[in-house]
Formats: C-alpha cells, structure tokens, sequence
C-alpha cells in the first residue's frame, strides 16, 4: 500500500502542492488529471524520489518510500547518445537477468540495433517503458505515457499497464487526454491548484469528464464570443 499523508510543496513562496492525501493499494491504475500547472509533475516526482518531501510523509508498505521502489517514466525521455535500443535494454537487462526483451519487442516492435539518437519521441518512450517493465518495481509512476506515441504504442501502453496491474503493481498516471486514463485507470484525482478537489471510480468517470468540460466551456464562453465579435 502507498500512502501519501498531508504533502505539501513549494518552490520558493509558491505552493505547487498542499495537504495531499492519497491511498493507493496493489493491483491499482490511478489516474490524476488537472490543467498545465496544476502539480500533477510534481506529485509523482515526490513519489518517484526525484525531490525531497518539503512536509508530510510518503511510505510504501508503511515505510519511506525509496527511490529504488519506483520506476519512473517522464513526460520528456531522456537516453543516452551513442547506443543502440539493445544496448540501452542490456543495462535493465543486468538488474533482471530472466527479462526476455526479444518477447516483449514483438509487442513494442521497435528497431533495437539502431542508435536511440535515431528514433522518434514516441519511440524513445516505448524504449524507457520496455526498460522500467525488466525492474519489476512495486510502483510505477507514469508521467503523460501517452504523448507522441503512435496508435499501436497507445495499444501497447494500455495493454502494458493491464498487465502490471495483475502483476500487483500500484500504478499512477497523468495525462491530459481524458479517454486515455479512463481507458486504463481503476480511479482518477482531480487536482486543481495543488490540491486535490475530488477521487472518482470508474462509475463516475463520466460524470467528471462533462463537469470539466462544462466548466471550461461556462467559463470561456465570453471570451469567444468577444473574440470573434459575436452578438446576441
């Protein structure tokens, strides 16, 4: 089980986060939507470690969480220059002598004896996410999976992370598209202005995706009107 308890961040005088409290248990897609600035990044760069918890507390199994308990996909991938998609397999590879990366290819199907210099954004991030699935980590931290993936790797995606659900893995992801989490996630938090406004199951999925387009449309709707010099 994962708890988050009372997180707050800041940077500097500015609050990214406050009072989160999340529970989220084994077997589990979590889903956490919100506009650009909202601190979906932030949450799972606290979980995955990647920054120091300013207040509260995250604890894996009722214990600090540590990084090497989290594998962690960013929205923006980062590989090293100068290798082939084997040779970067090869380093999870030594983590998890019985990950059997020419299987799991035929899903992915991506050109491994090429440089990484060589592959596209979407393909980049099907390398990351094949490497992450050899460290068969408790919790996976997924950060907009789904950008600049081709429709076959969107599949794939969704497949992958069925997957370590049955595997017992607690999974959390962000995304701005909408379909893409319901597709996949068990719940999904709203988190607005660092703060989490609402946790819905997959019964009121529906119900949360008309609010929040409702509330843009209500709210914006002068401002098009204005725009294109609308009258009533």
């Amino acid at each position: 089980m994962l708890e988050l308890k009372s997180v707050s961040h800041y940077y500097h005088q500015v609050r990214a986060l406050h009072e989160i409290h999340l529970t989220f248990l084994p077997g589990q897609v979590h889903g956490i939507v919100g506009t650009n600035g909202a601190g979906k990044t932030t949450l799972l760069m606290l979980i995955s470690q990647l920054l120091k918890i300013q207040q509260g507390t995250i604890e894996l199994n009722r214990k600090a969480i540590s990084s090497t308990e989290v594998a962690f996909l960013p929205a923006h991938t980062y590989l090293y220059h100068y290798i082939t998609g084997q040779e970067y397999l090869a380093l999870f590879q030594a983590h998890n002598p019985s990950a059997n990366f020419e299987v799991l290819n035929r899903i992915f199907r991506l050109p491994l004896h090429r440089l990484v210099d060589e592959y596209s954004t979407g393909m980049r991030k099907k390398l990351a996410l094949m490497g992450l699935i050899a460290l068969n980590r408790p919790v996976f931290v997924l950060d907009e999976p789904f950008n600049s993936v081709d429709m076959e790797g969107v599949f794939a995606f969704q497949e992958a992370i069925k997957w370590l659900a049955k595997q017992g893995k607690i999974i959390l992801i962000t995304s701005h598209i909408f379909e893409s989490l319901a597709s996949v996630c068990d719940y999904i938090h709203y988190l607005q202005e660092g703060v989490i406004c609402g946790s819905y199951d997959q019964s009121h999925f529906d119900h949360l995706h008309q609010a929040l387009r409702h509330q843009f449309e209500q709210s914006h709707q002068p401002d098009w009107q204005e725009f294109f010099g609308f009258k009533q």
